[in-house]
């Protein structure tokens, strides 16, 4: 099972990725074109999984000793062993994630972007050392020496006010449901749980909401962000027969009823 993360769900992650900050980087490795893993020591040992375009994860996969190394794992190994993991957050409500590492040559960041077919970027001051993937648009080039830019930033749902809410629905031209999981970064599962909450159907159009509806629509989210920053992470596979099909950080209501097979933390789920 494999799907994008959905900025709220990010949310989630990044609370198991600050558990790590503390640690040290022990060594870095890229395997199947795509995926990075960084194994921490200290304390107790963690590692951050990433697939790029998918997920990062706090994870305690490891590599098989022996398996060759990389330019791009040379290169992390090169500018990060030995450093300290000091910080992770999120870009703003973006699907990006900014790893911070303090070594005995300065800070190094690691930035991991979780959309389109995603990369990962090795920065030294704001500039470029080396992503994962070289890629370029008419204002945003990833290469080597050139400044890294985010990409506009989305909407931020943390700072999103009932007025703001009904602007945004009222302007929509679509649905409730896909408003909700593209224009706000709910995702469809959280999308649909917000009208599930508000008492809402998913498939009405956005822009003929009732004031009332749009006001519990509102605190619907709200309800979820807060979950997703300070609620009880209980993690969850949703299974069809023996197969995962989605995962979710915490119960749901849309998903009563479903097989499921709970884990310990989210990253499990996800990887799963």
């Amino acid at each position: 099972m494999r799907r994008q993360l959905s900025s709220l769900e990010l949310r989630c992650v990044i609370r198991e990725l600050r558990a790590l900050v503390g640690l040290t980087v022990d060594k870095a490795y890229h395997f199947d074109g795509f995926n990075v893993l960084v194994r921490l020591k200290g304390q107790r040992k963690g590692a951050i999984l990433i697939s790029s375009g998918s997920f990062v994860i706090a994870s305690d996969v490891d590599i098989p000793e022996g398996a060759l190394p990389t330019s791009f794992a040379m290169l992390l190994r090169k500018h990060i062993s030995g450093a300290r993991l000091v910080d992770v957050r999120q870009e703003g409500f973006d699907r990006i994630v900014r790893f911070t590492f303090s070594g005995a040559e300065g800070q190094r960041e690691l930035v991991v972007e979780l959309f389109g077919s995603g990369n990962v970027i090795l920065l030294h001051d704001g500039v470029i050392v080396q992503p994962l993937t070289v890629r370029s648009w008419a204002k945003r080039i990833l290469k080597s020496q050139e400044t890294y830019l985010p990409p506009p930033p989305p909407l931020d749902i943390t700072l999103l006010t009932g007025e703001k809410t009904a602007e945004i629905l009222a302007g929509s031209k679509s649905d409730i449901v896909r408003t909700l999981a593209s224009v706000a970064g709910l995702g469809g599962s959280f999308a649909e749980e917000a009208c599930a909450i508000a008492g809402v159907e998913k498939s009405a159009k956005a822009s003929q909401l009732a004031p009332e509806d749009v006001a519990k629509l509102h605190n619907a989210v709200m309800g979820l962000l807060a979950a997703a920053e300070t609620g009880a992470i209980e993690p969850y596979a949703i299974m069809s027969m023996e197969n995962p099909i989605d995962f979710s950080p915490f119960k749901l209501r849309i998903h009563e009823g479903v097989m499921e097979r709970v884990f310990v933390t989210f990253g499990e789920a996800v990887q799963f």
